[in-house]
């Protein structure tokens, strides 16, 4: 992970939410990601590290996450945001876009 990627403390549910989705009983699972930036002003940066745990939102839940950039050019980047709703992975389990 980079420098001053997410850190988010444990969340638990009550088990009176009773969240089952597609096979998921609790919301304190996360999902590791990576990407590249596009390219602006003949450069891009790289990004990579991990949700924090799942928040319950309508029949679904998101993700918060946050982090930096990598280095490039004399500078980074910060960012966060919050995952779109989960969307089932072919084979199982689910995925998220990110905002």
């Amino acid at each position: 992970m980079l420098p001053g990627g997410p850190m988010y403390p444990p969340i638990s549910y009550p088990p009176s939410m009773g969240w089952m989705l597609w096979g998921w009983t609790e919301m304190n699972h996360v999902h590791a990601y990576e990407g590249r930036t596009s390219v602006d002003m003949g450069h891009r940066h790289t990004y990579e590290g991990v949700t924090g745990p799942g928040i319950p939102m309508g029949t679904s839940h998101v993700h918060p996450y946050s982090g930096e950039t990598s280095y490039n050019r004399g500078h980074n980047h910060t960012y966060s945001g919050m995952t779109g709703p989960a969307q089932p992975a072919e084979g199982g389990g689910h995925t998220h876009t990110h905002r």
